[in-house]
């Protein structure tokens, strides 16, 4: 029989995501929030046992994770969708399509230009590979 925690489907099962969440909106870090989440998390599952937290972290979490392909499959897409965008808002395309004046009063506007067509091309091209990702995901 496998090892069913105290809290599990209780209210507390609730607590890991909420701190995560919250801590998120109120700090502006979202990784450092969702470790702390996942933390949490760790140490309902473990009955609060340092040893048993990390164990559970490390081995059930983040090695049985990235073991398995299509949550590889996952990540990997994430990093390109996070590069792309990453991109979009380097080379300015975010504040083009967010505030034209703000974009004319600083740049030239040949740059202005380009960066918001850049942005009015990608934007349903994301929209479109995440949508595609999602009916692949559903197979």
């Amino acid at each position: 029989m496998d090892y069913v925690p105290v809290m599990y489907a209780t209210f507390w099962a609730l607590v890991p995501p909420v701190v995560a969440i919250v801590l998120a909106l109120i700090t502006k870090e979202v990784y450092s929030s969702l470790f702390l989440g996942i933390l949490v998390g760790g140490l309902f599952y473990s009955g609060f046992s340092f040893e048993g937290t990390v164990l559970h972290i490390f081995e059930d979490g983040i090695v049985g994770v990235l073991s398995d392909s299509y949550n590889v499959g996952i990540l990997v897409f994430l990093v390109i969708l996070g590069a792309i965008v990453s991109l979009m808002n380097r080379a300015g395309g975010s504040a083009a399509r967010g505030g034209g004046s703000r974009c004319l009063a600083g740049r030239a506007l040949a740059a202005c230009a380009l960066a918001s067509m850049s942005a009015e091309i990608s934007m349903p091209v994301l929209a479109m590979s995440n949508f595609t990702f999602f009916i692949i995901s559903l197979n």
